[in-house]
């Protein structure tokens, strides 16, 4: 029983990590549209979805037409916060 419960584990396991993981196979085949590291969040879809028909080319900060590029943060790195503005949810 203990043998099935660590097959089970292992098998989830391996199975989030390629859901959620943006690996060396998938930066070569999407080498521009990564900017930064992924931290887990991103995964093959994410990137492949705007590469979608068009030719691949590096980031350019003065000219990326109508190509997306991915820019992650790490989760320590981002505050978010409300400020009250005085609207009440019915005024939305």
């Amino acid at each position: 029983m203990k043998i099935i419960k660590c097959l089970l584990l292992f098998t989830i396991v391996s199975m989030s990590y390629k859901v959620c993981a943006i690996n060396s196979t998938i930066k070569k085949k999407y080498p521009y549209t990564l900017l930064t590291e992924d931290y887990g969040i991103l995964n093959e879809n994410d990137l492949a979805v705007y590469a979608r028909g068009k030719p691949l080319r590096p980031f350019n900060l003065e000219n990326s037409g109508a190509y997306n590029y991915w820019q992650c943060f790490p989760r320590e790195k981002v505050t978010v916060f409300l400020e009250d503005m005085g609207y009440s949810s019915d005024e939305l």
